[in-house]
């Protein structure tokens, strides 16, 4: 927050009546996504799955989440689809390096404090959901059947 809202704050000098719009902000946020974005290129399906997963659980009301919820809600879809749509089933150490590496890129951000058994560690998403909808979408490693899911 602090490095979107100096630069905003900053801006406005000396002036008493001087207001803070969103207008300024937004111009942090757009600055500060711009220097820490995380990088997608590495990226493979099972990532963009994770993330997707996140998002459903995110949209029928779950804020936070573990592993085990997300690999729950990820496996349970891809076992959904027809062999044709290309979603295969990681197995679950495969699946939480994947994690593991969005929670080091901040995409999913630990909620409190970690928990002893790691795959019960609370975390949120990082980014807004939408961006999420964005990779699913323009990825070149998603698939048509994560895109309609997410």
């Amino acid at each position: 927050m602090h490095a979107i809202l100096f630069p905003a704050v900053a801006a406005l000098g000396p002036k008493p009546t001087a207001k803070l719009d969103l207008a300024r902000i937004q111009t942090g946020y757009v600055a500060w996504c711009a220097v820490h974005a995380p990088t997608t290129a590495h990226w493979t399906f099972l990532h963009l799955a994770l993330l997707g997963a996140v998002r459903v659980l995110g949209k029928s009301g779950h804020v936070a989440v573990t592993f085990e919820m997300v690999y729950d809600a990820y496996k349970d879809w891809a076992r959904r689809q027809p062999l044709a749509a290309g979603t295969p089933v990681f197995k679950k150490p495969v699946a939480y390096k994947a994690f593991a590496e969005l929670v080091e890129q901040g995409v999913l951000v630990t909620q409190g404090g970690k928990s002893l058994l790691r795959e019960y560690t609370v975390v949120g998403l990082g980014v807004p959901s939408v961006t999420v909808a964005d990779w699913a979408r323009d990825h070149p490693a998603s698939i048509k059947a994560l895109m309609q899911w997410v």
